[in-house]
């Protein structure tokens, strides 16, 4: 608890608006949240402190309830179906509780049943997987995924026909974090773990293909850490194929940013500048609201296209029986042309 508190107080002398109490594997249990949480609270400095926790182990909705006992008044959550499961608790189930327990919530929750309603309509039309509460699983405190990239697995494993194989990456997730010297599984070394162990199960054979981002961290450009704990013989197993040479990197070169602005244009917010030089792009109008071809911007555009026969034929794709269907179509067409002297009618 020292640690956190000194990380606390650290933080908060950055004078940021808020803090961020994140649980994004979903780790934390009634006991270790009363735990952290007054410790937290209490070496913040009085800035406000936000809550963020996934539901992977199931008790996501209930330690939120402990937040706000704790002080806590920012309390992350989902609207289903994008709720529960890997996702945040149910903005429904925790304002409720919240209510039950005397707290003052300013949520309409009418007005949310109908941005939920919408995605369920949506989850229903695209054949996506939607929330449900989860079980308690003690595996999660070995292989500790982050929620996000839990939801993100069983997606991509479903893509290539392997979604059934998602607890064998799991458990191979928990070998590779301790090979990997157990890196802390948040962004970006939680997807460098989980991708290595989805990579080790579906070829079949363990570091046979192994990712540029592992190959970094394995040569340090992630932090020193690796170097040391890292297992050896993985180590140098990941580091003694070609493409850890091509990965070498030179220093990075430190160029001042007022040498950006000339080179990008001077009268660019910090943001447009900074999405310019990610994409390269000099010259131009940035244009953040395109979409990709044929799919609809707005709410009223998506619901407009109920009950297209484009849209039965992806959901008897997506059926996938041994049955079969068919599908008759009849056309009819109208012409009729008026021309000086001419008039005729065609069907």
């Amino acid at each position: 608890m020292d640690y956190y508190a000194e990380r606390t107080r650290q933080a908060a002398a950055l004078r940021p608006y808020r803090l961020c109490f994140k649980d994004v594997g979903g780790l934390l249990t009634p006991e270790t949240a009363a735990e952290f949480m007054p410790v937290i609270v209490e070496n913040a400095g009085g800035i406000p402190i936000e809550f963020h926790a996934h539901s992977n182990n199931g008790m996501a909705p209930y330690v939120a309830l402990m937040a706000a006992e704790f002080g806590i008044r920012y309390i992350h959550t989902a609207v289903p179906p994008l709720a529960n499961g890997s996702s945040q608790p149910s903005v429904f189930t925790v304002v409720r509780n919240l209510r039950r327990r005397g707290f003052e919530v300013d949520v309409d929750l009418e007005r949310l049943e109908r941005v939920s309603e919408h995605f369920a309509l949506v989850a229903e039309r695209e054949g996506l997987p939607v929330g449900r509460p989860a079980e308690f699983d003690e595996s999660l405190y070995g292989h500790q995924l982050p929620g996000g990239m839990v939801s993100n697995f069983g997606y991509h494993l479903g893509q290539v026909g392997a979604r059934h194989r998602m607890q064998e990456v799991l458990d191979e997730t928990v070998a590779v974090r301790r090979e990997l010297g157990y890196p802390i599984m948040i962004t970006p070394f939680a997807q460098f773990v989980g991708t290595q162990a989805a990579l080790n199960v579906l070829t079949g054979e363990r570091y046979r293909a192994v990712s540029d981002e592992v190959i970094r961290y394995a040569m340090g450009q992630f932090g020193e850490e690796a170097t040391v704990e890292m297992d050896p013989v993985v180590r140098e197993t990941v580091l003694s194929r070609q493409r850890a040479v091509e990965l070498v990197e030179p220093p990075p070169e430190d160029v001042p940013l007022e040498t950006v602005r000339a080179e990008f244009g001077g009268d660019f917010s910090d943001e447009e500048l900074l999405v310019r030089v990610l994409t390269g792009m000099r010259d131009g109008t940035l244009d953040y609201s395109a979409s990709r071809d044929g799919y609809p911007r707005t709410y009223e555009e998506y619901r407009a296209c109920d009950g297209s026969l484009l849209d039965l034929l992806k959901k008897l794709d997506r059926a996938r029986g041994d049955g079969h269907f068919s599908l008759s179509l009849s056309l009819s067409l109208s012409l009729s042309l008026s021309l000086p002297g001419l008039t005729a009618t065609g069907m």
